[in-house]
């Protein structure tokens, strides 16, 4: 005898995971600065692609498979201004059954501090899809209690049941940046780099039900602070060791979670190793350490001249918490390509490197 037991009930479960739904978070911070603060758009003065990959939890059914799109562009010409940059990323539950497309156009303006120091605003207004494939669900009117799925399912979803578009407006965030230069050679490089930052997201709450119910998205706020500097160097910025160490807080719902740790950076000429360690948790408690992060990443600079380098990184969570070890932990790779600079704490008031030198270069012309 076929038991049968109403479907909605699993459409239950669905829209209640949709309710208390989180947002992605990676490994590599650094690599995917402008997803946890829209202020770091153009923040490093060039032209920047990124593309990640992240898969969690592939030891179990159904992991979590997350792919991201990161295009900025610094506008140092023009007074105030920051960047603006693209952001793409898809986000993937349970083979395939729920998945959120997100695409969102982030900016961002600099507001001038004392000394070497801007605080950078940022903006991110987002476009959103969720959709749920439910010909990849099996409803318990298929089953079959000794031969397993035999049957048709007599469930038909609608249109407006597996499909939902909202627009999240309301992302946005500060950085305080403050650069000390080197004196001598390669002045116009900065020696150390300090950054604070605070980002709130969804602060408008969008409804994410797949259904008529009210399910507004949690409001998530980031708080992180970083210190890049030098501990030994050889002949001139192309052979150094620099040390970036970290700390970010997370907070969404009842999910709060801090990370620290920091990154080795080991450059010989045109080529670097980047080398990091890093720790999170969700309590005070060291003794429940949620997982540990190990980072490794190769750069090469691809022409010197204009300053362009490709960027490649691999981090992996090792899982510690109550999941075991056989969730496999999570994984992620990151390739990022950049070039140019404009470098906004030389001693001119908002003005690229690439123009000053070209004025300069009019100037003496003149003179001649």
């Amino acid at each position: 005898m076929k038991t049968r037991y109403p479907s909605f009930l699993l459409l239950v479960i669905f829209i209640t995971k949709i309710t208390y739904s989180q947002d992605p978070t990676f490994s590599n911070v650094y690599q995917n600065y402008i997803y946890y603060n829209p202020g770091a758009t153009g923040i490093d003065g060039n032209w920047n692609i990124n593309l990640t990959y992240r898969t969690q939890w592939c030891g179990m059914p159904g992991s979590f498979n997350t792919y991201y799109l990161e295009v900025d562009r610094s506008i140092c010409t023009v007074p105030g201004a920051g960047g603006i940059g693209l952001m793409a990323f898809s986000d993937t539950e349970g083979a395939g059954l729920l998945r959120k497309i997100t695409v969102g156009m982030p900016f961002s303006v600099r507001i001038k501090m004392t000394g070497n120091s801007y605080l950078f605003c940022g903006f991110y207004p987002s476009y959103n899809l969720l959709q749920i494939d439910f010909q990849k669900l099996t409803f318990s009117d298929q089953l079959n209690p000794y031969y397993g799925k035999i049957y048709p399912t007599s469930f038909t979803p609608s249109q407006n049941i597996y499909k939902r578009s909202y627009v999240d407006w309301a992302n946005f965030g500060w950085i305080y940046r403050k650069e000390i230069q080197r004196q001598g050679n390669h002045s116009e490089r900065f020696h150390r780099k300090l950054d604070i930052g605070l980002s709130f997201f969804h602060v408008n709450h969008p409804n994410i039900s797949i259904s008529d119910l009210d399910s507004p998205l949690p409001c998530k706020i980031v708080l992180f602070s970083n210190y890049l500097f030098p501990v030994f160097e050889k002949t001139g910025y192309y052979e150094i060791i620099m040390l970036q160490p970290g700390i970010m807080l997370e907070k969404q719902f009842t999910m709060f979670s801090y990370t620290m740790g920091c990154n080795g950076n080991f450059s010989y000429n045109e080529h670097a190793v980047i080398l990091g360690l890093w720790y999170r948790n969700k309590s005070i408690n060291l003794m429940k350490t949620d997982a540990l992060i190990f980072l490794a990443g190769y750069r090469k600079m691809l022409n010197r001249r204009e300053k362009s380098c490709i960027d490649i990184s691999f981090t992996y969570d090792l899982c510690s918490s109550s999941l075991g070890y056989e969730t496999y932990g999570s994984s992620e790779l990151t390739v990022r390509w950049f070039w140019g600079e404009c470098n906004l704490y030389i001693n001119k008031k908002n003005i690229c490197d690439r123009e000053a030198r070209k004025l300069a270069r009019k100037k003496k012309a003149v003179h001649e």
